[in-house]
């Protein structure tokens, strides 16, 4: 997973060509085969026009049918201009390394060399975790470094441009140059809380090669990939030439390949998996059949991998909420690279890869296609369809919601269709579908690359003269999400009048007054180790803080800026500035309000 300050996105024109040339397809038998043709045929638009659309050069796709894999199939092109994508051709699967991780820690604990509710530091030679106020009754296990709860707060890592100095593991560790990262402490009282913590990866990495005394790469080769058929995968960082070859290039929102290739990932164990759907497909059987007893763990260590802990994370995998068809799933994201499996315990799955950075929309419209056709309970393809109503049912619901928390949701209405926005969020309006006359759907997904959730009701309740007083939106049918009480008159009109500024921005493509010259100030005053709270709003003002020390490491490394240009605006406010500096190039998308401070930032470095 991504770090949360450095998050890539780009606008470049480059059309993708030849989105259906070549591919090297594998399928079981010929009903497997039309079941294949069946997926593609029912994505909507086709297959090759949603790559296009979303500048995803490249995908590769593995379906999990009756204990085998039913199909694999490569689609599109390794780069722009490149070779076909096949199944052979590897992606980085980004954070779905830490599921395979995983399972080389849990290989140690059936052979009794690691147990997991003893203290991690037991096996840790020349460092430790250390210990701090929070350490002072509770130690870290080396479950909860496995599920997230150890109260380590290192979430992710930037990785590497080649040609960069490359840390090393005691540096990614202590936190010293030239590793962009903090010291992996434990910031909260172990076992306690849910975090999600890629650094807590990199300390079962350190737990793997102390116990072993081998590197980490060729342990995961030796007990877990080629064991489980995943002949094709390496934990490798960088790749070898050779590997290289045979590897997709990521590619930014515009479908622009990086001009140095894939960053380079040196934590190897939350994030440096290369590998493709093929071999995932057969950690998906691996999984399902260690839960039958016949499989690379024994049933009752597979059975604990399997449940739940907080927040529904298990020892690797996230695990479903519905008990009735349990299923497991992962989600990755690296520069240009973004990927997801999902899987039943009983049943089927699939992976899909992509090497652009829209694949996050992509991917689960592949997995809901995929379970439209093989009629999964779960994941089904979102209903695009509107009850017809009688004339003036929509008449009073457009306006402006807020809810308890200060979150503002935007109703409006063009024509017979009503569109809803979160005020401050990148989406940009989302078409209603109405089900009866105060209940409608959209599509949504509550977090980024995973399917889990398709549709999200939204509910109206109405004055007795039919203005719409509240708006609730509702997911799985009983999670609220969203409560809101309509503004008064007055106050809903200022927020209207920005939203038709915004429009009128994204129509003209004009960039927001103060912008770039903000944007230069928080450039300089992260440099500076200094961010200040003038030039942007709170809650970013406590990103920057939190991230002082990486975002000062990376950014001054990339010496001074020599231009900033904006490149457009986008449905939800965003402009998008393109910053070259002496040694690097970024992306930035930020929001800004009408005072020209930054509201909302997301910056991803090329």
């Amino acid at each position: 997973m991504r770090p949360v300050v450095l998050e890539l996105s780009a606008w470049a024109g480059m059309a993708i060509a030849g989105i259906m040339a070549a591919v090297t397809a594998r399928a079981a038998d010929p009903q497997a085969q039309a079941r294949m043709q069946q997926v593609e045929m029912q994505l909507r638009p086709s297959l090759p026009q949603r790559m296009a659309q979303l500048h995803v050069p490249g995908l590769s796709v593995a379906v999990v049918h009756n204990d085998r894999i039913d199909w694999a199939k490569g689609y599109g092109v390794a780069w722009v201009g490149g070779p076909a994508v096949t199944t052979e051709t590897l992606f980085q699967a980004s954070s779905i390394s830490k599921p395979v991780t995983a399972l080389g820690v849990l290989h140690l604990v059936e052979a009794g060399k690691i147990n997991l509710d003893h203290q991690a530091n037991e096996y840790l030679k020349d460092w430790k975790i250390p210990d701090s106020p929070f350490t002072a009754n509770s130690k870290v296990t080396v479950a909860e470094l496995l599920n997230h709860t150890a109260g380590i707060h290192l979430e992710g890592f930037p990785g590497y441009s080649p040609g960069e100095p490359i840390p090393t593991l005691a540096q990614m560790l202590r936190g010293e140059p030239p590793a962009f990262g903090p010291p992996i402490t434990v910031g909260s009282v172990p076992g306690t809380e849910f975090r999600y913590a890629g650094g807590g990866y990199v300390v079962l990495r350190k737990i793997l090669t102390d116990v072993t005394g081998q590197p980490f790469d060729r342990l995961m080769h030796d007990t877990v990939l080629m064991p489980l058929g995943m002949a094709h995968s390496t934990f490798e960082q960088p790749l070898s030439t050779e590997l290289a070859a045979v590897a997709a290039l990521p590619h930014d929102t515009g479908g622009r390949t990086f001009k140095g290739g894939a960053r380079i990932y040196p934590e190897q164990a939350p994030d440096g998996l290369w590998t493709t759907a093929s071999d995932l497909g057969n950690y998906i059987l691996a999984m399902q059949r260690s839960l039958k007893g016949t499989g690379f763990l024994s049933k009752d260590l597979a059975l604990r991998m399997f449940t739940a802990g907080k927040e529904h994370w298990g020892l690797g995998p996230i695990i479903g909420k519905d008990p009735r068809h349990p299923y497991f799933l992962f989600s990755g994201g690296n520069y240009g690279f973004i990927s997801v499996f999902v899987a039943y315990e009983n049943g089927d799955g699939v992976v899909v890869l992509t090497n652009g950075e829209k694949g996050g929309d992509l991917a689960p419209e592949v997995v809901r296609t995929v379970a439209g056709v093989y009629g999964w309970p779960d994941f089904q393809p979102v209903r695009r369809h509107a009850a017809v109503l009688p004339a003036g049912s929509l008449e009073g619901l457009a306006g402006i919601y807020r809810d308890s928390n200060g979150s503002m949701v935007a109703v409006t209405r063009k024509k017979d269709a009503l569109f809803q926005n979160r005020i401050g969020g990148q989406g940009g309006p989302q078409r209603l579908y109405a089900q009866s006359r105060d209940r409608f759907v959209f599509d949504t997904q509550v977090m980024q690359n995973y399917p889990e959730t398709a549709e999200m009701d939204v509910t109206f309740a109405r004055t007795a003269d039919g203005r719409g007083h509240t708006l609730k939106e509702v997911l799985d049918g009983a999670t609220v999400l969203v409560a809101a009480t309509r503004l008064d008159p007055a106050e809903e009109q200022a927020f209207l009048r920005r939203l038709r500024h915004i429009d009128l921005r994204y129509s003209k493509q004009m960039a927001a007054p103060g912008g770039a010259q903000a944007l230069r100030q928080v450039i300089a005053e992260v440099v500076a180790g200094t961010p200040d709270k003038v030039h942007v709003g709170p809650d970013i003002a406590e990103v920057l803080r939190i991230d002082r020390i990486p975002n000062t490491r990376i950014f001054s490394a990339m010496g001074a800026i020599t231009s900033v240009s904006y490149r457009g605006t986008a449905p939800s406010g965003y402009d998008t500035y393109r910053v070259l500096f002496e040694k690097g190039d970024c992306v930035f998308h930020i929001l800004v309000d009408e005072h020209g401070v930054i509201q909302n930032l997301d910056v991803r470095i090329d």
